[in-house]
């Protein structure tokens, strides 16, 4: 599979970054179909390594919050993805190239419908990195150096709060399932203008 060029991406996470807090919904999705797919949560460049380390905290959190809810247990985190499997999602933190400072935090699953799921429902509870952009192939090449972040295990959550909000996002995300047409083709998550024949 072509890699997304990188001058792409580069507007695509200025775009990503710009929407900061909006409560736009994620668009930019992969086909359920796709074997190599892979969620940008967000990226972020706090300008101050002590402020940068608590957003990194910060979003690995919410990512744990919604992979290890009690509803959630079909969810698995793996260490990598493996083509063709439902359910399990690996996480990388990357630094971003040209952007001294910045990281950028990635979801990876062999299969599509995974990814958008899990995009749905973070961008659902946290806001705070843009809204996610899902894609099917390659990562772009400029996202370097990746590691594997800390995902706190599933007992924080109790004391952790936000799980209505978290019920919130997962009903949200289950009702939009359920009013997918089944052949959405390359028209997924838009909606034709009601003038449009």
């Amino acid at each position: 599979m072509a890699k997304l060029p990188s001058a792409l991406f580069a507007c695509c996470l200025a775009a990503l970054f710009a929407a900061g807090d909006s409560g736009a919904e994620v668009t930019q999705r992969a086909p359920d179909h796709c074997r190599e797919a892979y969620t940008i949560f967000g990226w972020a460049k706090m300008g101050d390594a002590e402020k940068q380390a608590k957003r990194d905290e910060e979003v690995w959190d919410r990512v744990g919050l919604v992979m290890q809810a009690p509803h959630r247990r079909f969810l698995k985190i793996v260490d990598d993805s493996t083509p063709a499997v439902t359910h399990e999602v690996s996480f990388r933190q990357y630094e971003v190239q040209g952007h001294p400072g910045a990281a950028a935090y990635v979801g990876q699953c062999g299969h599509g419908g995974t990814c958008n799921y899990v995009a749905d429902v973070f961008h659902g509870i946290y806001k705070g990195v843009g809204i996610p952009l899902v894609y099917c192939g390659r990562l772009p090449a400029m996202l370097v150096s990746p590691k594997k972040p800390t995902i706190p295990p599933p007992d924080k959550y109790k004391d952790m709060g936000g799980e209505e909000d978290l019920d919130a996002a997962f009903d949200e995300s289950e009702s939009k399932e359920k009013e997918k047409p089944k052949d959405e083709g390359k028209d997924k998550g838009k909606e034709k203008p009601k003038d449009a024949k």
